[in-house]
């Protein structure tokens, strides 16, 4: 299949799942998020991914990449785990911070985070947009200015 038919259905594979990423939201969706998702994928719309005859990716074939269906780790049945579970990755002989994701999502109850300089947040982004919105705020904004189409895609389904 040549490179461009697997990046145009690449294209429509993930906008066209934006709507039921959307309906699983069921309403706790920030309004800054919806914002920056519907711009994202209005600019997806009109970009393509990288192929081979793009100067930056062109050793880089993306054709097995573009042609998976892939899903939003949201939509995947929750992954169950306890503090037991991640044990055996924390760190004993120094003071440290352990951040816990779970298929790419922030887990706050399995997470330790220790005293932190004033200006600096660890959590989830809906978190910080409560706690620190302005900063937060300012650089999603920038990302969606971005000119790749990973970066669209990837502005396009935040939570």
């Amino acid at each position: 299949m040549n490179s461009i038919l697997i990046n145009r259905n690449a294209n429509d594979w993930y906008i066209s799942g934006s709507a039921s990423f959307d309906a699983k939201l069921n309403g706790n969706d920030n309004s800054h998020f919806k914002h920056l998702r519907k711009d994202s994928l209005s600019q997806l719309s009109q970009i393509e991914f990288p192929t081979l005859k793009t100067e930056e990716w062109k050793y880089t074939n993306l054709n097995k990449l573009l042609s998976e269906d892939f899903v939003h780790a949201s939509s995947l049945e929750k992954e169950i785990l306890s503090k037991k579970d991640i044990e055996i990755f924390s760190a004993e002989d120094f003071d440290h911070h352990l951040l816990v994701f779970i298929n790419g999502i922030f887990s706050d109850e399995l997470s330790e985070v220790g005293d932190l300089p004033k200006d600096v947040f660890v959590g989830s982004l809906n978190v910080g947009l409560k706690l620190k919105n302005e900063i937060i705020k300012d650089h999603l904004d920038k990302l969606i200015k971005n000119k790749s189409a990973f970066d669209h895609l990837n502005s396009s389904y935040l939570i």
